[in-house]
Formats: structure tokens, C-alpha cells, sequence
């Protein structure tokens, strides 16, 4: 399943489409991250904030950042 999403990807980006459903925000801290996940519940989107240090460290490939990493999605 995660290959062939990535294929379509490919398949339409010589047609500058992009079909992205989830936007990934690296912010300075993590209540940054807290800040704008409000801001995306009061605009009826998703958004879960990733603050689990090891998990965003290893998603980012750092370690022992103040980095907040936010997770933002859409269905239209």
C-alpha cells in the first residue's frame, strides 16, 4: 500500500499535482506545536502534535532537540 501511494505521487507530478492530504510543521518548541494544533481545531482540521521525544527524533534523524513537530490533515 505505502509503494503505491508513492507511485501515484510520481505518476502525476509532471503535471505539477501533488495530492497531499497531510502537512508535517517543525516548530522552534513544542508549545509552539500545542499553539498551532489549537489553531488547526478551531479550522476543523486535524492535527495531533508528536511529543514524544524519541519519536520525533528519530523521525526528524537528531537527537535531544526542543523541536515540536506537529501533524496537520484535511478531507475535502
Amino acid at each position: 500500500m505505502l509503494l503505491t501511494a508513492g507511485l501515484i505521487k510520481l505518476r502525476d507530478l509532471p503535471d505539477n499535482v501533488w495530492n497531499a492530504d497531510t502537512l508535517f510543521v517543525l516548530t522552534k518548541t513544542g508549545a509552539a506545536a500545542n499553539q498551532l494544533a489549537k489553531i488547526a481545531e478551531s479550522e476543523d482540521w486535524g492535527g495531533e502534535v508528536h511529543d514524544e521525544r524519541e519519536e520525533t527524533d528519530r523521525a526528524l534523524g537528531t537527537g535531544r532537540q526542543e523541536y515540536g513537530l506537529l501533524s496537520v490533515w484535511w478531507d475535502y
